[in-house]
C-alpha cells in the first residue's frame, strides 16, 4: 500500500482541529475520528488506531449517533482484526449486527455495512 500517509494525518489533524475551534457538530469530529483510526489502522500502528476508534465510539455512543457508533465499532472490529484477534472482532460484530440491521435510519443503512466489508477483505473469519 502506498501513499502519503503523513500528509493524510495531518489533513485529518487539521480539519479536527478546525473543527474543534469551530465548536463543529459533533457528528463530524466523530468522523473525524473514524478517518484517524482508520489511517493508523492501515499505516500498521493499529494500537493507536485501536484507542482513537474506542474513543469515537463511546463518544457516538453519549451523543446517540447509532450509525456513528456502528462505524466506529466496525472500525474497532477491523482492528482486532488486524492484531490477530479475529474472534473478539467476530464476537463483537456478532453482539452489535442483530442492532444495526433493526436501526430505521434510512441514511444509514447501506453505509453501514462499509466497515463490515473492510472486515471482510481483511478476511475475517468467525
Amino acid at each position: 500500500m502506498s501513499g502519503d500517509f503523513s500528509g493524510a494525518f495531518n489533513l485529518i489533524e487539521d480539519i479536527g482541529a478546525e473543527l474543534k475551534d469551530e465548536s463543529a457538530d459533533i457528528y463530524q469530529r466523530i468522523s473525524m475520528l473514524i478517518a484517524k483510526a482508520t489511517l493508523f489502522a492501515k499505516v500498521g500502528k493499529p494500537e493507536k488506531g485501536f484507542s482513537v476508534a474506542v474513543r469515537a465510539a463511546s463518544t457516538a455512543y453519549r451523543a446517540r449517533l447509532m450509525p456513528t457508533l456502528w462505524e466506529a465499532i466496525g472500525v474497532v472490529a477491523n482492528i482486532l482484526n488486524v492484531v490477530g484477534e479475529s474472534k473478539a472482532a467476530g464476537r463483537l460484530l456478532d453482539a452489535v449486527i442483530p442492532q444495526v440491521r433493526t436501526d430505521t435510519s434510512v441514511l444509514f443503512l447501506g453505509s453501514s455495512f462499509y466497515p463490515f466489508s473492510m472486515i471482510h477483505e481483511a478476511g475475517l473469519r468467525f
